[in-house]
């Protein structure tokens, strides 16, 4: 393959983060190569020798391991392979035909990379039985027609092998140290990608077994651009590396200015393994063309990803983009990210972009499992038990929110299955019907209750806003038992409102000051006056609805409404600023009676224990 050098850049952050071996940052500029045959014939002390090769091809592609010298005849035993081998045929002297073919055979069975044979000393041609079966096993064989002492082509090409491994050993040490200071100082998956492409210089992807991208980071901004996630750059598996699926398409990061080479495409791109409980997790990408520093920063990156991993309990039954989705919306809803870019970029690679011209909304749900939920299912579609069957509550809801809002990232929390994805403009209502009948449909055992859309997002900051307060509104749905099955977080502003001072002797003062003599007579007679007032407004007024509502006839309703009259002092309902108190401390009655807190009455009222929601729970 061409060479594929790229200049090194001058990132600052770069710079800082190769640290004390800076002077290693050459390997990041020069294609991975070890020492082979073809090379160590180049060297000046071999040169001297006058080289001629005899037996073997593709030199270039035979790695030298280590240089030995010997006289021995039996030396192939004490032999590991990938050595060159050097000898004046000392040890060969009266040794027939044979015995000299046994000798050449026995060393390539040992996979040496080379037999050196001086001539001049031991032999002054090289004995044709030697080339012949050299030829045969493919083994390399060359003669020196010069003297050259073997201590200095030991020596020379000693010290080239152990400077590399050196280099590479403290390279290793200082990437380790890099990783280990992510792991320890909680930087997370995102931290550990944003040190590796700041060190490679590139940007790095962490894929899932199932092709997806679960995380990746640029070394500029911590996070890939749209260019780099995009379908156009995407890279594909061949023989089960990553490689460009076209020429030069953006492996070298956006600073380095290279062009695209002729043989681009064909690149394999630096890349390890993530190995994690005797399984393999998913790989690591370091998406630049190859070099030594970065073959071996995917090499100790995908160890120190899986430890993250496992640590984070992300190792359970292999990788996927659902699962990378949860981890992230977990982190967006808690606010569990370093970077505002480092989270965009995390949710651009799972396929979620969120900005201005596409904003996405936090939704939340609840599953309600009860025999009364179930029968009073209002979907058409028939329940498809095998979609279900085998499948987690979240993954089938993910199935049905990616079949109606298109990629989306999905998550349980505490009881309650959030959503993030985008919903475009105008009213979502229909979105969310749609998104419940699926559910539904996929879901025969279940019922998806008090779906709320969050306000709209242009950024993971006012996500997180909207996923929060899509959970508030849900959560705060399903404790009232709002008849309402799909609902905007608007449709709950005042019951969100009000329930931030449910604890607030101010609430509980002003519940007593408009509905006390109602309480007061509930309590002491076991009747629902309260709960009927309630329901006529929830009705608008409408006393047939009303008593239908409250299943009790006409006549047993309009006495309801005499004594609630008297009580409250000669009401007038259609008063707009009477309706609104009453109204306002309905709402504050049933979020204190649905247990949205403790209820506590104003000192010194006598009514505390006709508070309590129990006492008030009425037939």
């Amino acid at each position: 393959m061409s060479s594929t050098t790229a200049p090194s850049t001058s990132n600052p952050a770069s710079t800082s983060a190769w640290g004390d071996v800076a002077d290693l940052r050459t390997l990041n500029d020069s294609p991975p190569h070890q020492l082979t045959v073809a090379d160590l014939l180049q060297l000046d002390i071999l040169q001297r020798g006058r080289p001629e090769v005899l037996a073997g091809t593709n030199l270039e592609s035979r790695v030298v391991r280590w240089v030995h010298t010997s006289e021995i005849y039996e030396i192939s035993p004490l032999l590991k392979g990938g050595e060159v081998l050097l000898t004046t045929g000392l040890g060969l002297v009266g040794v027939g035909p044979a015995a000299l073919g046994d000798y050449v055979r026995a060393l390539a069975e040992r996979s040496i990379a080379a037999l050196v044979l001086e001539l001049g000393r031991t032999f002054a041609r090289t004995p044709q039985p030697i080339v012949d079966v050299a030829r045969e096993a493919g083994l390399p064989l060359i003669t020196l027609r010069g003297i050259v002492p073997f201590v200095e082509i030991t020596e020379t090409v000693h010290a080239m092998l152990i400077s590399r491994e050196v280099a590479r050993l403290r390279l290793a040490r200082h990437i380790d140290t890099v990783m280990t200071s992510s792991l320890v100082a909680g930087a997370g998956l995102s931290g550990l990608l944003r040190d590796l492409a700041t060190l490679a210089e590139c940007p790095v992807r962490l894929y899932g077994m199932d092709g997806h991208i679960v995380a990746a980071s640029d070394p500029l901004t911590g996070a890939p651009s749209e260019s780099d996630i995009g379908p156009a750059n995407a890279l594909n598996i061949a023989g089960g590396d990553y490689v460009l699926d076209r020429a030069g398409a953006g492996i070298e990061g956006r600073n380095t200015g290279r062009g695209a080479g002729t043989d681009a495409a064909a690149i394999t791109l630096p890349q390890a393994s993530v190995e994690l409980r005797s399984h393999t997790w998913g790989r690591l990408v370091v998406c630049g063309s190859p070099t030594v520093a970065r073959a071996l920063i995917a090499e100790r990156g995908a160890v120190a990803i899986a430890i993250e991993l496992g640590r984070s309990g992300s190792s359970g039954g292999g990788p996927s983009r659902r699962r990378a989705g949860a981890h992230l919306l977990r982190d967006i809803f808690g606010r569990q990210y370093s970077s505002v870019d480092d989270i965009t970029g995390r949710a651009a690679a799972l396929g979620l972009a969120i900005r201005p011209t596409t904003p996405a909304a936090g939704i939340c749900l609840s599953i309600d499992t009860s025999r009364r939920a179930i029968n009073s299912r209002t979907t058409s579609h028939p329940p498809q038990a095998a979609t279900a069957r085998g499948a987690s509550t979240a993954d089938i809801v993910a199935d049905a929110a990616e079949s109606i809002l298109g990629p989306a990232l999905v998550a349980e929390l505490d009881g309650s299955i959030l959503i993030a994805a985008t919903t475009g403009a105008g009213d979502p209502r229909h979105l969310l019907d749609a998104l419940a009948d699926a559910i539904d449909a996929a879901l025969p055992g279940g019922r998806a209750v008090a779906v709320v859309c969050g306000p709209s997002a242009s950024d993971v900051t006012a996500l997180v806003r909207s996923l929060r307060i899509a959970r508030e509104s849900s959560v705060l749905a399903r404790r009232l038992h709002s008849d309402m099955r799909t609902l905007r977080y608007t449709d709950m502003g005042v019951h969100r409102l009000i329930s931030r001072f449910a604890t607030d002797p101010e609430l509980a003062a002003f519940v007593d000051e408009q509905l006390g003599p109602l309480l007061d007579y509930d309590a002491a007679r076991g009747r629902e006056l309260v709960r009927t007032l309630d329901t006529l407004l929830a009705c608008g007024l409408s006393k047939a609805q009303t008593a239908r509502a409250l299943h009790i006839r006409r006549q047993t309703l309009y006495q309801r409404l005499d004594t609630i009259e008297r009580l409250l002092g000669g009401i007038d309902l259609t008063a707009r600023e009477r309706r609104t108190s009453l109204d306002l401390a309905l709402v504050g009655w049933r979020l204190r009676t649905a247990g949205a807190a403790p209820v506590t009455a104003p000192p010194g009222s006598g009514r505390e224990s006709q508070l309590a929601p129990q006492d008030r729970s009425g037939s």
